[in-house]
């Protein structure tokens, strides 16, 4: 454990690293990137490890896994929910998650509203786009983008701020930079219009294999989790 523990420090000061280059490379400060380390499968231990590390933003996929964990931990982190959200599960997602990143449908965004005003929460969310209709993948037609803005427009209890963008696996990452811009160009042109519930403050793109890509073409949010703690435990 004391080696894994060291190993993952050493990743960790890599991808900060590589995450400072190519902001700079981009004309920005590192500091404005926010680093989410995907904690899904990896043990508590793996977690404290990194937040000890200075990293304060964590990101799950499963609810059952992820409520034992954040239960177990005594750390002030900010969890980011990022998988697909099934009706059942929305109002344990709004207790233990403040950023619902998996936005995927209308219908899905008006439970969240209704349950977090119960709740008394009020979670940022991010619509997931699927820029390409990957049928194996979730997330909104671009064409539903703004309908769903529309909706929002009327909901008290949630704060629409910003895209996600789970993107398409290229042998070579360079093959989704257009992607990464694509997604920028539709947040900017969503900052023209006067939505009253929408406010641009994340651009949740690339991961381990893409990330630096993905922060030269304007991510401000990057997800990562292999480079981080290394290959998946299930």
């Amino acid at each position: 454990m004391k080696d894994m523990l060291s190993k993952i420090n050493e990743n960790l000061g890599n991808i900060k690293e590589r995450i400072k280059a190519s902001a700079e490379k981009s004309g920005r400060n590192a500091q404005d990137i926010i680093l989410v380390a995907v904690s899904k499968t990896f043990p508590v231990e793996y977690i404290e490890e990194v937040y000890r590390s200075g990293v304060r933003e964590f990101g799950e996929n499963y609810i059952q896994e992820s409520i034992e964990k954040i239960d177990h931990l005594d750390i002030s982190a900010r969890w980011h929910f990022m998988g697909h959200l099934q009706a059942n599960k929305v109002r344990t997602a709004v207790k233990y998650f403040p950023v619902i990143q998996s936005i995927d449908s209308r219908k899905l965004l008006k439970r969240i509203n209704q349950i977090a005003g119960e709740e008394g929460k009020k979670p940022d969310v991010l619509i997931e786009v699927n820029l390409v209709g990957e049928e194996s993948k979730f997330g909104v037609d671009p064409s539903e983008v703004y309908p769903i803005l529309d909706d929002a427009q009327s909901y008290e209890n949630v704060k629409v701020c910003g895209l996600m963008l789970l993107p398409p696996f290229y042998d070579d990452p360079e093959k989704n930079r257009i992607n990464f811009r694509k997604l920028k160009q539709m947040a900017d042109e969503i900052d023209k219009k006067d939505y009253s519930n929408w406010k641009n403050k994340y651009l949740s793109m690339g991961m381990t294999d893409d990330f630096e890509i993905a922060i030269e073409e304007g991510s401000n949010m990057v997800r990562i989790g292999r480079a981080i703690f290394g290959p998946r435990r299930r």
